[in-house]
């Protein structure tokens, strides 16, 4: 009797020591080989969906966590796949923001926002209300877009800026330090907006304008070409 023991016992440190091995991460992600692989995903989204989230951290990738959805919202169907997170404190769970494709957020974003393509989000940076940021556009430091504004292509907006209203950051425009865009407004092309100014309105600064220091822009104003502008323009044109 004391030798069938033994040959049990031993077996099971046979199967332990296996079961080490299979688990190399040290996270139990090894063992999900021993069972059904999709019925654990499933298990895993129902029990998220009951926590009332609307997605989970489904796999690590390069130090961040794609996400994906365990639940229907906005255009986003349970089980689809989203960008990436360093934890749930980069995307809400209310509201049907979302970060699609291979966009990530290390920042905050909530409400209805929404990140695309390969564009970032970092630092203290903030995005809600129904903005969007796309393209390899990056949003970071205290930097803020929000209520409908629209930032793509390889604009920046960092430092303490904001983009609002139905205003639009675009190509290679960057918009920094204390510097406001708002209403309909548009920067594109390599336009700065920097220092204290503030371009609202209908206008637009776009070409390789610089709009600086406590500049304001606004009614239909257009800035462009190789301007330097440091003062108050309401309307007509400024080139240089």
């Amino acid at each position: 009797m004391t030798n069938v023991r033994i040959r049990i016992a031993r077996q099971l440190v046979r199967i332990a020591k296996s079961l080490v091995a299979l688990d190399e991460e040290g996270d139990g992600s090894g063992f999900q080989g021993l069972i059904d692989h999709d019925e654990f995903e499933q298990n895993e989204l129902d029990r998220a969906e009951k926590a009332r989230k609307k997605y989970i951290l489904y796999k690590k990738e390069h130090g961040l966590w794609r996400i994906r959805a365990c639940k229907n919202f906005g255009n986003v169907k349970k089980g689809d796949l989203g960008g990436f997170v360093k934890s749930e404190d980069n995307l809400s769970h209310d509201g049907n923001c979302w970060i699609y494709d291979n966009a990530s957020s290390l920042g905050k974003v909530y409400g209805n926002a929404r990140i695309y393509n390969t564009a970032k989000i970092w630092g203290n940076a903030r995005i809600y209300d129904n903005a969007k940021v796309s393209g390899n556009a990056e949003v970071y430091g205290n930097a803020e877009v929000y209520d409908n504004a629209v930032v793509l292509g390889d604009a920046w907006v960092y430092d303490n800026a904001k983009v609002s209203g139905n205003a639009k950051a675009y190509d290679n425009a960057k918009v920094y330090v204390n510097a406001r865009i708002c209403g309909n407004a548009w920067a594109g092309d390599n336009a700065r907006i920097c220092g204290n100014a503030w371009v609202g309105d209908n206008a637009k600064v776009y070409g390789n304008a610089w709009v600086y220091g406590r500049a304001k822009v606004y009614g239909r104003a257009k800035v462009y070409d190789r301007a330097r502008v440091d003062y108050e323009v309401s309307n007509g044109e400024v080139t240089k």
